[in-house]
């Protein structure tokens, strides 16, 4: 097949993906027989991923990777960890690490963190910051959390400003800090961007904040956002606003929708009212 072409289909098959129309790129991509840079493998079996074939998937990014393309590696180990194949996902992402993949250091230190290693995820963390872009950012939020989340300590604050806008948990973890340091205004406009990006992290933290200052209308607007997004403690926390303004019957019904959702402590506040 002469390059014009191949470059054409190629190009029609990224159009077609671009489009979700993951059918038509597949068969295009085929037509190839193989033919093309590494890269093509990656699309290939991203738009297989796309529409559930995960064996086809597979041997894509295999085919891809073997040839030289480290993002289909990535995409392959991702593939497994999704389908419960940790083990090899984590050879791969070990493999990527020697060739300082980014993304690879990030997922292998949630790992870590997971299995409680923290260390060894911090020191993965510390190399992945040092590059741009959002994966750098990502790990300086998440390397700025463990930092917070162990000791408590302002020093967190630059990592969790970098990250705030890669890791929404860092951006919680930002406001805590300025908190610490006496800036409540400061507090309030970082949560304040992350709710206005949808980010339900921020929904809960600044509905507190709202109702120990007295605006009971904001925290409950908070509340009520940041449920509809699946927080189930959000409800717990309108139950007990609910329970403060006497307003016992309204009090009952969100607690028993966060103990529906999971809420545990939910549970014994609900068995109070009885």
């Amino acid at each position: 097949m002469k390059t014009k072409l191949r470059d054409k289909l190629i190009e029609k098959a990224n159009d077609h993906a671009d489009r979700g129309e993951h059918h038509e790129a597949i068969a295009l991509l085929e037509s190839l027989g193989g033919k093309g840079p590494n890269w093509v493998g990656l699309n290939l079996g991203n738009s297989y991923s796309a529409v559930g074939d995960v064996a086809a998937a597979q041997k894509a990014f295999e085919q891809s990777w073997i040839a030289g393309c480290d993002d289909a590696g990535f995409n392959l180990a991702e593939l497994y960890r999704d389908v419960g194949k940790v083990s090899r996902a984590r050879t791969i992402y070990r493999r990527l690490i020697q060739k300082s993949y980014v993304k690879a250091m990030v997922q292998e230190a949630e790992e870590l963190r997971e299995e409680g290693d923290v260390p060894a995820a911090q020191a993965l963390l510390a190399c992945a910051l040092k590059h741009e872009g959002p994966t750098g950012d990502y790990a300086a939020g998440l390397l700025g959390y463990l930092l917070w989340s162990s000791t408590h300590s302002v020093t967190a604050e630059p990592l969790l400003r970098r990250g705030q806008h890669a890791y929404p948990t860092a951006r919680t973890c930002l406001a805590k800090v300025v908190m610490k340091l006496g800036r409540l205004s400061e507090a309030i406009a970082i949560l304040e961007e992350g709710v206005s990006q949808g980010e339900q992290e921020s929904m809960l933290p600044l509905g507190n904040i709202w109702r120990d200052l007295g605006n009971e209308d904001a925290a409950e607007s908070l509340y009520r956002q940041s449920y509809a997004v699946g927080d189930a403690h959000s409800a717990g926390n309108l139950g007990l606003l609910r329970w403060d303004q006497g307003r016992m019957k309204s009090a009952r019904k969100w607690l028993k929708r966060a103990v529906k959702a999971g809420d545990k402590k939910a549970q014994a506040w609900l068995d109070e009212l009885k």
